[in-house]
């Protein structure tokens, strides 16, 4: 269920060019406590993933959420920006509406909108992009589109924090790994390697801050005794991947401690779920002290 919410009010991020560098998106509402957010995710079943129980974990920490979803399964950063190009390019607007997403809580609207129907539709506290998962690897991949929908977002919703949201390397037993459609996936380690040098670079290049989920997987998965957060041969999470997901979004979204979150989903056990938002804690807790 999503909740109505009281605009939290972030710092006014003001215009940039392509890649600038944003010192103001790097610090805004940055270790800030927030009691409600409005958040708006632009991505695809990863960012799904990672949102899947947020609602739950941020009822139970006494917080208001309201989240639209403008992910599209399997999409990149290229294909986003070109709908919104064709948007931008259509006189009556009929091209580049590819976007059901979520109903609008108070206006119960649905249908296919455009993304720019979409960011004016609430005024956004926060803004998460991420790249599509087989492409995250390869720093190439985020030029010149990453930079193309930061600049819209900004000139569509001037008000809201964007936040990169870093996504995972895939489970051991992918089938992506070794095929020849996909040369530069070797294995978990080198993928993650990859994925957190290009989000970086990304983070870098603008200002902005990362949502580590990828380097929350990573960390459990890295322990002496992870506990599987992907589904069987999947690029997906599975229920404990979304829970671990959701806490690390948590922390990053209101700079409040999960740690004595009470939400655990069903498929999640007790004990499963303290070590897991221990570590979206400690990855947290890390990731802003660098």
């Amino acid at each position: 269920m999503k909740i109505k919410l009281q605009i939290a009010g972030p710092l006014l991020v003001l215009l940039c060019g392509l890649f600038a560098l944003q010192p103001v998106d790097a610090i805004a509402a940055d270790r800030v406590p927030r009691t409600s957010v409005k958040l708006l995710t632009i991505g695809n079943s990863f960012a799904d993933n990672s949102t899947r129980f947020l609602s739950g974990i941020s009822r139970a920490g006494g917080k208001d959420l309201l989240i639209f979803r403008a992910n599209l399964g399997g999409h990149s950063l290229q294909q986003h920006v070109k709908y919104l190009q064709d948007f931008e390019a259509s006189s009556d607007g009929s091209q580049g509406r590819a976007y059901k997403g979520d109903t609008d809580p108070p206006t119960g609207k649905k249908g296919v909108m455009s993304l720019r129907e979409i960011l004016l539709m609430q005024p956004w506290d926060i803004v998460t992009i991420q790249q599509v998962s087989h492409l995250s690897p390869l720093v190439e991949s985020y030029h010149p589109d990453a930079g193309v929908l930061i600049d819209y977002i900004r000139r569509y919703a001037p008000q809201a924090q964007i936040l990169i949201h870093e996504t995972w390397a895939y489970p051991e037993d992918c089938p992506r790994y070794g095929d020849p459609k996909y040369p530069h996936l070797k294995n978990p380690q080198v993928m993650y390697q990859n994925i957190q040098a290009a989000y970086g670079k990304l983070s870098a290049e603008t200002g902005l801050k990362i949502i580590p989920v990828g380097a929350a997987f990573q960390a459990e998965l890295s322990g002496p005794n992870p506990i599987r957060l992907h589904r069987k041969a999947d690029i997906h999470a599975n229920a404990s991947g979304e829970y671990l997901g959701g806490a690390v979004f948590y922390e990053m979204l209101f700079q409040d401690s999960v740690e004595s979150n009470s939400f655990v989903p069903p498929d999640v056990s007790p004990e499963d779920a303290k070590v897991l938002r221990r570590i979206a804690h400690e990855t947290v807790a890390k990731a802003t002290k660098e």
